[in-house]
Order: C-alpha cells, then sequence, then structure tokens
C-alpha cells in the first residue's frame, strides 16, 4: 500500500501549489445498514462543526463483505455528498484488511479511524486533533482506560480489556492503556510507514499497528474517550477471545523471534 502525501501527489500532477490540509476518516463497516446512512451525515456534520474553516473531512466507508444493505446505503450517500468514497470488499476479511484497502482512497494529511456504529462520537476526533497539534505526537488514540474516560459498556468487556492490557504490558511494553479503542488518528507518514507491515487483518490488527509504530519510533499519545455501548449483544464472543490471542502471540513471534517487523 502506498500514500505519498498529499502535496506530493499533487506536484506529480503538475500542481505548484501545495494542497489544503485534510482529514480523511476510515469507517470500516460490516452489516450496519440500518443506520449507516444517518451514521455518515452524523459524522459530516459533526466534524464540518467542530473543525469549521481548519481543515476539509472526507470519508471513506469500506463495506466489509455486508450480507445487508450497508453497501447500497453507503454509495446512496456518496452519490449525493462528494466527500464520501466508498470501497467495497466482497467477502468480510476483517476490520485490519477493511482499513488497509480503505488506505488506499485516503487524501488526507491526517488519517483518522472510526467505527461506523458511532458508539464513539465523532465529534471526539476533535480532541485527538487537538492533542497531536499540542504534544506533537505522530499517533493519537482514544482509550478506554484513561482517567478521564467515561464509558458505558458490559463489565465483563471491561474485564477482559483489562486483563488485555496487563498480557500487552507485560508481552509488548507499549506505552499506552488501551490498544483496541476504535478511534485512532495517524499523521500520513506515520500510517504509511506502518500499515503495510501489518499482517493480522481481523482481530489484534489494532495491537500490531502500534507495536510497529512504536518500534519505528513515533510517538503515540492517548486522550480520554466518551463510549456509549450501543448494541445490548456485542460481537465478540469466546471463540473471537481465543483466536485475538492467538493473533497476539503470533506478533510476539514476529516482533521477538522472527524479527519480522525490523526487515
Amino acid at each position: 500500500m502506498s500514500l505519498a502525501p498529499v502535496a506530493e501527489q499533487k506536484e506529480r500532477a503538475g500542481g505548484s501549489q501545495p494542497a489544503a490540509t485534510t482529514l480523511t476518516v476510515l469507517m470500516p463497516a460490516y452489516n450496519e445498514g440500518n443506520h449507516i446512512a444517518a451514521n455518515l451525515t452524523e459524522t459530516l456534520h459533526a466534524l464540518s462543526s467542530a473543525l469549521g474553516n481548519r481543515g476539509v473531512v472526507e470519508i471513506v466507508l469500506i463495506d466489509d463483505g455486508s450480507s445487508d444493505d450497508t453497501l447500497a446505503e453507503a454509495t446512496r450517500i456518496s452519490q449525493t455528498d462528494r466527500r464520501v468514497k466508498v470501497a467495497h470488499l466482497r467477502e468480510n476479511n476483517g476490520k485490519g484488511r477493511a482499513l488497509q484497502v480503505g488506505a488506499i482512497y485516503a487524501t488526507g494529511d491526517l488519517i483518522a479511524f472510526l467505527d461506523a456504529d458511532l458508539e464513539l462520537h465523532p465529534q471526539q476526533l476533535l480532541s485527538l486533533l487537538n492533542a497531536m497539534q499540542e504534544t506533537g505526537a505522530d499517533i493519537v488514540i482514544g482509550s478506554k482506560m484513561h482517567p478521564r474516560s467515561v464509558v458505558n459498556y458490559p463489565w465483563q468487556r471491561r474485564v477482559l480489556s483489562f486483563g488485555y492490557y496487563v498480557l500487552v504490558r507485560l508481552l509488548f511494553g507499549l506505552p499506552v492503556r488501551d490498544t483496541q479503542t476504535g478511534i485512532k488518528l495517524f499523521t500520513r507518514k506515520a500510517l504509511s510507514d506502518t500499515m503495510h507491515r501489518i499482517v493480522v487483518k481481523r482481530f489484534a490488527y489494532d495491537l500490531e499497528l502500534l507495536t510497529v509504530a512504536h518500534m519505528r519510533g513515533y510517538k503515540i499519545a492517548e486522550v480520554p474517550v466518551t463510549m456509549n455501548y450501543a448494541r445490548r449483544f456485542g460481537r465478540i464472543g469466546m471463540r473471537d477471545v481465543w483466536n485475538i490471542m492467538v493473533d497476539t502471540a503470533a506478533i510476539f513471534y514476529r516482533r521477538n523471534l522472527l524479527r519480522y517487523y525490523e526487515r
């Protein structure tokens, strides 16, 4: 995957003026047809209102092989608002793969990840943007485990999240408390340098991406989030937990034994 800087792309096309700063939001979606149109509209409105004249917003919606009308609804919105692009995977490949595909279409100087269900409201991206500017970080992530976070989700998920945090801290020593929350912001350079190195496509792609970024010297900052758990029944079952553990062990193996990420 190649993510050439926007200004560089314009120069190659013969332009002499640098492109305006843009924020691309990558939004992977799987069977979100009931509310994806409303959520795309809400995201555009929230970010346009929050940013004002500070930047231009685009959304790349990646339909990850949905079996409902997610693709049709997202396409309908894109036909009326040019700020929305739609990418489509014929089969469900997992969020990691969907984000890799979506990144190909991104034109932003800054690129964000945002879950399509909007359990994390898009207006919270403003706090990530502010933190990036204030700290000089290359990557800013939302963290459910930040002391100032306000989260409303089942106690089972809290236990799993804390247990995974302890495991990740022991195995990888990352300077973050939560790798899995679905709102993140990257400079174009940081994402371009790390995304193509990712092997995991489905379960622990967040961990792998941040592990590679940390190894390559990119500065990572965390900010608190407000999260409203929308689904009565989550999509993470015991089989998914097992698969996350397998992927996590594989990342540890690639990093520490194969030295794969250093190639």
